[in-house]
């Protein structure tokens, strides 16, 4: 009976596929406190929390001291030493 019902000229439609879906957003690994660090056993230690915030003081420090350091005045031609001349006017 299902034959009858279809005619010749439609092809017979398959159901929709559907999309799979979307995964949810993969959060962050939670970045470890100091406490829970130390009760874990694993301590990164201080150069290895501030190594970035070290790294820019470090540069910036030698960026100041390279622009305020000293620098030898420019040298320009040797003068002769000045002669003291006396002019004695006849009276």
């Amino acid at each position: 009976m299902s034959q009858e019902l279809q005619s010749p000229e439609r092809p017979v439609r398959r159901a929709q596929q559907t999309r799979p879906a979307v995964p949810a957003a993969v959060p962050k690994p939670h970045r470890k406190s100091n406490a829970e660090l130390a009760h874990e056993g694993e301590d990164e230690g201080f150069f290895a929390q501030h190594r970035g915030k070290l790294i820019f003081a470090a540069v910036l420090v030698l960026g100041l001291i390279v622009y305020f350091f000293p620098k030898p005045a420019p040298s320009g031609p040797v003068r002769k030493a000045e002669k003291i001349v006396s002019v004695q006017l006849p009276p």
